[in-house]
């Protein structure tokens, strides 16, 4: 699809008169699409994750992408350590209900088929994408480098990824780099063994010699052969499971 036939907008996704704002980017055709809720990172909102957005709308999704720190101020991200305050001060909980508010959202909007929902997230978002994969009308759940476990439970993390799996209805994609410093073997193994334990449906898809963070084109660690394989099983995953379509 060409640019011109993207609408962008912002829009208020919340319920109870509190205000959530998402970003949405759709097709601009006739008929009725299935669509993807889209989880930042730590950093939010930028230009990267907008445009993932787009490519999705490109593709022929529906594209919504959740604000994860509204309604209040992006955090303080200027070094490694006050990044990991604000990933962990963010309430998983809050953000969950959000993922909540989005399906409603996008049941009720005209361009969207209610029964066609998936989700995709990176890094912190690419652990809400696995722990939403317990909603049931997300139909597919695919995450970037998402932290499977925690090292400590609180009251903002009560409940990893590998904690939920026995909960999860959707199909998962993950994909993660050999050089990932926060997503080891090990915990890639426990992974596996709890999938398969619980019989559940996934694809794991490591890349060579790629770190956290591969796909992010404003970050050094942006690798562009890794992420532009990984973006293209993303789509061949999304459109089987939301499309029934076997090819690209």
């Amino acid at each position: 699809m060409a640019t011109e036939t993207i609408a962008m907008d912002w829009v208020d996704i919340g319920t109870n008169g509190e205000s959530r704002l998402a970003y949405l980017a759709r097709p601009v055709v006739t008929g009725r699409l299935p669509a993807v809720i889209v989880m930042p990172a730590i950093h939010g909102i930028n230009t990267y994750i907008k445009d993932v957005a787009i490519d999705l709308a490109k593709a022929g999704f529906v594209a919504l992408l959740i604000d994860i720190h509204s309604p209040e101020q992006e955090p303080d991200l200027s070094n490694a350590e006050k990044i990991q305050i604000a990933v962990e001060t963010l309430d998983d909980r809050k953000v969950l209900k959000d993922v909540d508010a989005a399906v409603r959202y996008l049941e009720q909007h005209a361009a969207v088929r209610a029964d066609r929902l998936g989700i995709l997230g990176f890094c912190v978002g690419g652990t809400y994408a696995l722990l939403a994969a317990r909603t049931p009308a997300i139909r597919v759940s695919v995450g970037f480098y998402g932290l499977l476990e925690y090292q400590s439970r609180t009251d903002n993390k009560p409940v990893s990824p590998l904690d939920s799996v026995a909960q999860f209805t959707a199909p998962i994609l993950f994909h993660v780099g050999d050089k990932d410093p926060w997503i080891d073997s090990k915990m890639l193994a426990e992974f596996t063994k709890r999938m398969q334990q619980h019989q559940k449906s996934y694809e794991l898809c490591i890349y060579r010699g790629a770190g956290h963070a591969f796909h992010e084109h404003f970050r050094d660690a942006y690798r562009p052969i890794a992420a532009q394989s990984a973006w293209n099983n993303t789509l061949i995953y999304l459109r089987w499971h939301l499309c029934g379509k076997r090819t690209v």
